[in-house]
C-alpha cells in the first residue's frame, strides 16, 4: 500500500500519512533542498493487523518541492528458539546404572538432579531451578533409546524412596512425548553430547539441533 506526499524544500515537516485500510502513522520528516541522496525516513508503529514498517522515501523533484512516497512494509517477528538440554539424571554421588534415573523420570512425569556438595552442587541447582518452563529437555534410558520432554513445573524437592533410590531429589515436573527415538532421529549435538557422558544437566548450544527438537515435538 502506497501513498503520494508532496511537501515543501525548505521547511521540516511534521505530517500525518493516511492509507485506507490502516489507522494514520506519524511521520516525522527533515530535508535539506541541498542534498541530492535519497532520503530514508522510517516511523515504525504496532498496528491491529502486526507489526509493519512505514518508510517515507524521496522519489523525485518537482522544483522547490519533493515527492515522497509512503511504503508499508509488513515485518515478519521471528521467535527465539527454544532452549535444549541433555537431561542424563544420573546423580554424581551415587553408583546406579546409566538409564536407571531417565527411567524414574519418564515413569514419573518428571526431570530431576541429584542433592551434591559445595558450591558447584549450588550453582547447578539455581541453574535446574530457574531454568523457563518449556524449554526442551533430552534424556536417554537404560536401552540407549532418547526421550524427549519440556519441563512444566516449577523445583520441588522428592523425597520419596524411589526418588532416593536412583538419587535425583531435586525435581521439576515434565511432559514427556509417549513415543521413544533412535539415536538416527535425534538431531546430532544431540547424539554427541550423550556419547561423550557425563552426569550434568547441560545446555545443548546448537541452533539445528534447537530446530529439529522443536520439529520433533510438534510432529508428537
Amino acid at each position: 500500500m502506497a501513498a503520494l506526499l508532496v511537501v515543501g524544500g525548505r521547511v521540516a515537516v511534521r505530517a500525518a500519512v493516511t492509507a485506507t485500510d490502516l489507522a494514520a502513522c506519524l511521520a516525522h520528516a527533515q530535508m535539506d533542498p541541498a542534498v541530492a541522496h535519497l532520503h530514508a525516513l522510517r516511523a515504525t508503529r504496532h498496528l491491529a493487523l502486526g507489526r509493519y514498517d512505514l518508510d517515507l522515501v524521496e522519489v523525485a523533484t518537482r522544483g522547490r518541492h519533493k515527492v515522497y512516497w509512503t511504503v508499508l512494509m509488513k515485518r515478519t517477528l521471528v521467535p527465539p528458539p527454544t532452549p535444549i538440554y541433555r537431561a542424563p539424571m544420573r546423580a554424581r554421588d551415587m553408583d546406579v546404572p546409566p538409564g536407571a534415573g531417565a527411567e524414574h523420570g519418564l515413569d514419573q512425569g518428571l526431570v530431576g538432579i541429584g542433592p551434591g556438595r559445595g558450591d558447584k552442587a549450588a550453582r547447578m541447582l539455581h541453574r535446574f531451578a530457574t531454568l523457563p518452563e518449556g524449554v526442551f529437555v533430552w534424556t536417554r534410558d537404560r536401552a540407549g533409546r532418547f526421550h524427549l520432554g519440556r519441563v512444566s513445573g516449577p523445583l520441588r524437592e522428592d523425597a520419596s524412596t524411589p526418588a532416593r533410590s536412583v538419587g535425583l531429589t531435586h525435581v521439576r515436573l515434565t511432559a514427556w512425548l509417549d513415543r521413544a527415538f533412535s539415536e538416527d532421529e535425534v538431531p546430532d549435538a544431540v547424539a554427541r553430547t550423550f556419547a561423550r557422558g557425563g552426569r550434568n544437566l547441560q545446555r545443548t548450544h546448537d541452533d539445528d539441533a534447537e530446530r529439529l527438537t522443536a520439529e520433533l515435538w510438534e510432529r508428537g
